[in-house]
């Protein structure tokens, strides 16, 4: 007789035990599966094109040499136009888009920062046109006390890079959906973070032709994230 066989036969509650060992991990790879959609379905925080501003603000996304404009592909209808003149007057001096100086995420784990893209004029090529980054730091206070009646100044400092994204010229070719429209492409940078600090969603151009390139920008989301890895751990 088999010895396996022999075993379970004379060991039945082996059998019970087993069963339901496989039983609790099949219910704990489901519900991280039920987690893993909840997770991409909720968003954490949403950004949309008119909310930006163009100074530095607290809990606000702001844009340097962006306009919006209306855009009937945008689900918002909106959009922050990148090109032409008010574009070259910044292109390479820094990050079109940052902020919102705030803490989305509130606990640690993993995070999905979305932005969501449609550009035209890009061939497909291995140049570097875009880099997505979330920054992650602190809040640092300083009291002048020549005149303590001023509001607290502060700074964000200590900034650490905490996810990235190359964005290259091939990955910017336009798409059409069914209506032979163009559509915004989802970029996503995948971070962990210890859930403390404040931080930075941000984009930086290279590359880029202004007369003859355009970006637009509809909107930036944030989700928790569960790597499939984890689902089956």
């Amino acid at each position: 007789m088999d010895p396996i066989i022999h075993f379970f036969e004379s060991h039945p509650f082996a059998v019970g035990l087993i069963g339901g060992a496989v039983a609790a991990t099949l219910i704990r790879i489901i519900s991280k599966l039920i987690a893993k959609i909840w997770y991409s379905k909720m968003a954490v925080a949403v950004y949309l094109p008119s909310d930006f501003v163009n100074v530095a603000t607290d809990g606000r996304i702001s844009v340097q040499q962006c306009k919006l404009v209306d855009d009937d592909n945008a689900g918002s209808k909106k959009c922050q136009l990148f090109e032409g003149d008010e574009a070259a007057t910044t292109f390479g001096e820094g990050h079109i888009i940052y902020g919102p100086y705030s803490n989305d995420f509130g606990r640690s784990g993993h995070y999905r920062v979305s932005f969501y893209i449609r550009a035209t004029g890009f061939e497909s090529s291995e140049t570097v046109v875009l880099r997505l980054e979330v920054a992650e730091g602190t809040r640092h206070y300083q009291v002048d006390w020549n005149s303590p009646h001023l509001p607290v100044k502060s700074a964000y400092v200590g900034q650490v890079i905490v996810g990235r994204k190359i964005i290259r010229s091939k990955d910017l070719k336009v798409r059409l959906n069914q209506q032979q429209q163009p559509i915004y492409r989802r970029y996503d940078v995948i971070v962990h973070s210890s859930g403390a600090g404040i931080f930075e969603y941000r984009c930086k151009v290279e590359n880029f032709d202004p007369q003859k390139q355009s970006l637009r920008f509809e909107r930036i989301t944030v989700h928790q994230f569960l790597p499939g890895i984890e689902v089956f751990t």
